[in-house]
């Protein structure tokens, strides 16, 4: 074959985007070129094994058909072919030659008509959306498929929403069945309709960023209705969207900050027109058709130089500023909003009214709406009818038989409609626009009308996933290697290297390290590790969330009706112990109401997603890293670092055998899932081997009654059930060494952060307490329980009137009064202290230690009980911190001057930086905000900047640095380990201070793990805190004296890292 065609046959098309006059052109073009090429089937079997593998082609089958490849006319008719199958979603190569050769030489079908394409996805992919073959799923593919398959699965991420569901409402209706039409699909394709005819009249007289012609009015609608809805169905927390941050407000469910869906919504318009932008200049720079004579391949050879300058002078662009984003996505909101309607039936309409009329005591609409709805006229006129009446409260007044029932009829007028099908409706606003109070301002808020939300949330069509679902999916080819701060990971979807949320100057600083090639390529292996849906587990997942089991922390397949918002009033007589418990109980139902409205939907994408991608041989995660270096997979949802569910779904593509050691650790890793890590290795070997008829129960039918406590009690229950499912099928084999495992083997850190802070400080005491040494005895060493026990001793020294060294009377009566109800009340339990222990090193202050410890001892001994809980919880934290202070004791020094250092810098206008040893610029985002005010037709919008220009925050500066500082450790050692693995050829992911091998591997991996960490605290190339002390010299200047010295240092010898078998275990 020609260097041409294959170039041609291994590249997909640029860009799917066809105008009705080149279809009509070109099709008949198509059509005609490929008739005369494939005047049998087996020319067009020749042809098919092009499109699927040309490096597979061989010359005895390109001599044998004689088919034109370096006919330019055949390729641009090819290349046609392609791209028209390609934009409805399916990969030519899917679609049977013989079925092709058929409707090729048939003239009584419309040729490449929308019916049989659609034909096609069917018969190949079922009712899977990505390009993903039934039967076979990606075996087999070739480098170039998958990577056309993955290009289909990205530029169709918008249009693939409306598409799919306008072609199953054309397909219900076609067939008389317009009732089985999906609730949610009635519900949203009226707003993407209205929306976008009204966008499209708007949108010429409108200033808006960028050239936005380029991004259609249905695409963007359709990203609108996305992002609104993506907000809705989860609570509201802090968001932040680049270096523009949002306020940390608490709103309800169904409800939003407008600046927040605004952001959204302009940031994925941005995206969109800065990818479609570039498809474009790749256009210009690469015709689609080869060159002609006249060109030559110099010509082709300044077009190519000449795209790549325009890309990489696009890339490096800094896009839309936030207010042009935010501006934009308000504009967008607000048309939503105006256009967005549902109708109703009577009673439904009576039911809403009623909802509105009673706003007050807390069930309905809840706070005052902005948009000036018609249907608030009726309830405002009632409102003022109120006034002047002291008697009586508008709630009682609204309360009113008769008052309720004139405002209901109210309502239904302005409501009412005639119908498309004759039949009256009562048409209403999907969305209002209102305020919401907290904390002492007023918000202005997006929220979807109750009636909307039921609707939404009962429908259990695909349709309402596919609407749902965030825009990046798992890959089906390798992710892009990073080559640059915003070039890598996804092959279409334009990602930067760093989530970052700060200045812009890092990526600056970027261009000029010498050693980010190492970050970059790390990143790209971690991107190229292929994994596999577990088909066992997602089976047993599917059938509990069917059957609403609520198992092993399954939420329930349905958000329950939600409480009052408001409590009711109280009269005066009431007990007011009694209101208080009342006030908690109707506290906790909210935020529990809240959380399901988030976890249900969360749960039910991450299923789907699994479903999706069951049939691809392999998948892969691409990663970034935040801005001190950890990395993430770049996927939403379903991936190795979400929860426990995603975790047991996920596992390698590759098989390996199990070896001489595997089935060991395979067994060890199954006893950790089970809370059984504090015993010895061989002690959890025997855990299993006692336990393994209780695996066989478990694997053999998982959701029978009797069986599910068996596996749901263990801290991490889909994953036991994974491994136990991999054990006993090792085990059955008969031969379990050369049984071959793709399950993941996890070797995690012991209080990893302390263990850093014991290797900086060289801290002997603390190093043997989180296992940085191995102990005397060989046994496995509990941070948690030896700060335990110090607390204990302390507390009992001061119940017993002594202080924490033992001497009388120097303890206060409140003091040992307190102690004594501690022990007493028995609260000090590992739990206790754990996760204070786990946080200090992270830079937990004394309130959120007093917190943590406090939200345990309620757990212990209830809100009603006697308990001192404030105090014990207070006088615990001091007590906790103290105690950590004095095991870790040259390591807190080290905790200590990193706050002096932050201190100097700030005092100095300059905020906290540093450069890793593996060669990554870290730079703190804090700096004080700028407040800058957008006025746009829905709501003043507040926005909160920063920049680089803007300077440092001195509390957040310090308070960050010594967390920050040992994650961009963690970070490191993670990355040195993982360069080291993929040198070896080994499968390695990580969860920050988890890592992740097969069960053949570990032992491999173990001994990388530990020589790693001697290398980057004992190496000869570098000392951390030495060059740390030194580039804070450097930045400061003349002030560089004044930089303190370290703290003196232990003698620990971080060589014996390597003889401790439980520093990651």
């Amino acid at each position: 074959m020609s260097q041409v065609g294959q170039q041609f046959f291994w590249e997909p098309p640029k860009s799917f985007q066809v105008t009705e006059r080149e279809d009509s052109q070109e099709t008949g073009l198509i059509k005609l070129y490929m008739r005369t090429v494939c005047t049998s089937e087996d020319r067009c079997a020749v042809l098919w094994k092009c499109f699927s593998d040309p490096a597979g082609l061989s010359s005895a089958d390109v001599s044998q058909n004689d088919l034109p490849w370096n006919d330019e006319h055949f390729i641009r008719a090819a290349r046609g072919l392609m791209t028209r199958v390609l934009e409805k979603g399916v990969v030519i190569s899917d679609v049977p030659f013989e079925s092709f050769f058929r409707h090729l030489h048939s003239e009584d079908e419309e040729f490449l008509s929308k019916e049989t394409v659609e034909g096609w996805k069917r018969e190949a992919y079922g009712r899977n959306p990505y390009p993903i073959p039934l039967h076979r799923g990606t075996r087999g593919d070739s480098k170039a498929m998958l990577r056309v398959r993955q290009y289909v699965v990205e530029r169709n991420v918008w249009q693939r929403a409306l598409q799919e569901i306008q072609e199953s409402v054309e397909r219900l209706e076609g067939q008389g069945a317009v009732a089985s039409v999906p609730s949610f699909v009635q519900v949203w394709k009226p707003w993407i309709h209205q929306m976008a005819n009204l966008v499209e009249e708007k949108r010429h007289t409108n200033a808006q960023p960028g050239s936005l012609s380029l991004v259609s009015s249905e695409t963007l609608a359709v990203i609108t209705a996305k992002c609104v809805l993506q907000c809705l169905f989860s609570p509201a927390r802090k968001r932040q969207f680049d270096s523009m941050t949002t306020s940390k407000i608490r709103t309800g469910p169904s409800t939003a900050l407008v600046t927040q869906v605004a952001s959204r919504i302009g940031s994925a318009v941005n995206e969109e027109w800065r990818n479609l932008s570039l498809e474009a200049l790749e256009e210009e720079a690469d015709p689609s058709t080869p060159p002609s004579v006249s060109q030559g391949p110099s010509y082709m050879r300044e077009r190519r130089n000449e795209l790549r300058k325009k890309a990489q002078r696009f890339l490096e662009e800094p896009g839309w500023s936030d207010e042009e984003r935010v501006t934009l996505g308000a504009w967008l909101l607000e048309t939503l909003v105006e256009t967005a309607t549902v109708d109703l039936s009577r009673e439904e309409a009576v039911l809403h009214a009623e909802e509105i009329i009673g706003s007050s005591d807390g069930r309905g609409a809840g706070p005052i709406s902005l948009d000036g709805g018609d249907e608030m006229d009726g309830l405002e006129e009632m409102k003022m009818e109120t006034e002047g009446q002291a008697s009586e409260s508008v709630t009682s007044f609204l309360e009113r038989p008769d008052v309720r029932a004139e405002g209901v009829e109210k309502l239904l007028t302005e409501w009412r409609r005639q119908g498309s099908d004759g039949n009256v409706v009562f048409r209403v606003k999907a969305f209002v626009h209102l305020l919401e109070r907290f904390r002492q301002k007023s918000y202005g808020c997006v929220q979807m009308r109750e009636c909307v939300r039921r609707r939404l949330e009962g429908d259990e069509s695909a349709s309402k996933h596919v609407f749902l679902e965030l825009k990046h999916q798992p890959m089906l080819s390798p992710s892009r290697r990073w080559t640059g701060p915003k070039k890598g990971g996804f092959l279409r979807n334009r990602e930067s290297v760093v989530k970052w949320v700060g200045p812009r100057r890092l990526f600056s600083d970027m261009k000029t390290l010498e050693e980010l090639p190492r970050v970059y390529e790390v990143l790209s292996k971690l991107g190229s590790v292929p994994w596999k849906i577990n088909t066992g587990v997602l089976a047993v997942v599917q059938d509990a969330w069917e059957r609403d089991l609520r198992i092993a922390k399954l939420p329930p397949r349905h958000v329950p009706e939600p409480p009052l918002k408001q409590f009711p009033s109280y009269a005066p007589g009431d007990d007011k112990e009694e209101r208080k418990r009342q006030w908690h109980n109707h506290r906790i139902e909210r935020l529990e109401y809240e959380k399901l409205a988030s976890v249900v939907p969360t749960q039910a994408l991450k299923i789907v997603c699994a479903q999706n991608f069951k049939d691809a041989e392999e998948i892969f995660f691409p990663h970034n890293v935040d801005f001190r270096g950890r990395a993430y997979p770049l996927v939403p949802h379903l991936h190795h670092e979400a929860d426990d569910l995603c975790r047991g779904l996920l596992k390698f593509a590759r098989k390996k055998r199990l070896g001489e050691s595997g089935l060991r650790w395979l067994k060890i890793h199954l006893a950790n899932l089970f809370g059984k890590d504090k015993l010895t290795l061989e002690g959890r070997e025997e855990w299993v081997d006692g336990q393994v008829e209780r695996f066989r129960r478990i694997v053999s039918d998982p959701l029978r009654s009797d069986v599910i406590p068996l596996w749901e009690e263990a801290e991490d229950p889909w994953q036991a059930l994974a491994v136990s499912q991999e054990l006993v099928k090792a085990l059955d084999s008969g031969d379990p060494e050369n049984f071959e495992s793709d399950i993941t083997v996890h070797q995690d850190g012991s209080c990893n952060g302390l263990q850093h802070y014991a290797a900086l400080g060289r801290d002997p005491e603390g190093a043997l307490a989180v296992n940085v040494i191995p102990s005397d005895d060989g046994e496995v060493q509990d941070v948690y329980l030896k700060v335990l026990e110090m607390v204990k001793r302390r507390v009992e020294l001061h119940a017993s009137g002594r202080d924490s060294q033992g001497v009388a009377g120097r303890v206060s009566e409140e003091t040992q009064t307190l102690a004594a109800q501690i022990v007493e009340a028995q609260v000090l339990t590992r739990k206790t202290v754990k996760q204070t222990v786990m946080t200090i090193c992270y830079g937990v202050t004394f309130l959120g230690a007093k917190d943590q410890i406090k939200k345990q001892i309620v757990a212990l001994v209830g809100t009603d009980s006697n308990f001192p809980i404030h105090k014990g919880s207070i006088y615990l934290a001091k007590q906790v911190l103290g105690s950590v202070d004095e095991i870790f004791k040259h390591a807190m020094e080290f905790k200590k001057w990193f706050d002096k250092i932050s201190k100097l810098c700030t005092a100095n206008g300059l905020a906290v930086e540093w450069v890793t040893p593996f060669g990554f610029p870290v730079q703190q985002p804090y700096r004080k905000a700028r407040t800058v005010q957008l006025r746009t037709n829905l709501q003043k919008i507040n926005l909160s900047r920063i920049s680089d220009r803007d300077p440092p925050s001195s509390f957040k500066q310090r308070l960050g640095m010594p967390p920050n500082f040992i994650h961009s450790l963690d970070a490191t050692h993670m990355m040195m380990t993982a360069e080291k693995c993929f040198e070896e050829g080994l499968d390695f992911a990580a969860v920050h201070d988890s890592y992740w091998t097969h069960a053949a591997d570990v032992d491999k991996m173990g001994f990388h793990i530990r020589d790693q960490f001697v290398e980057l605290y004992d190496s000869k190339t570098h000392n951390i805190l030495s060059d740390l002390r030194e580039s804070f010299e450097v930045r400061l200047g003349s002030l560089g004296q004044t930089v303190p010295e370290l703290p003196q240092r232990g003698d620990l010898d971080l060589h014996r890292v390597r003889e401790s078998k439980y520093f990651f275990d």
